[in-house]
């Protein structure tokens, strides 16, 4: 049975809150250094682009979306 943990990540623009469930595995593969790891849509392939984000970040999809507009506005 894989063993799950959760982490609150906080938006560091609006200081929103989201919850992730990781499992073990994630979050030791996470804490490799960047160059060590896999892909980041690798290790959370059901996560949307947005979360992977936030998770990569600190910025949300709505901050994000301030910062650096949408590929729709291009």
């Amino acid at each position: 049975m894989n063993q799950t943990a959760n982490a609150v990540v906080e938006c560091r623009m609006c200081n929103n809150l989201t919850e992730f469930y990781f499992e073990q595995w994630q979050l030791a593969e996470l804490a490799k250094p960047r160059r060590e790891r896999m892909l980041m849509q690798d290790i959370f392939p059901n996560f949307s682009i947005a979360d992977r984000e936030l998770i990569i970040s600190n910025t949300c999809d709505t901050c994000w979306q301030e910062l650096y507009g949408s590929e729709e506005e291009e």
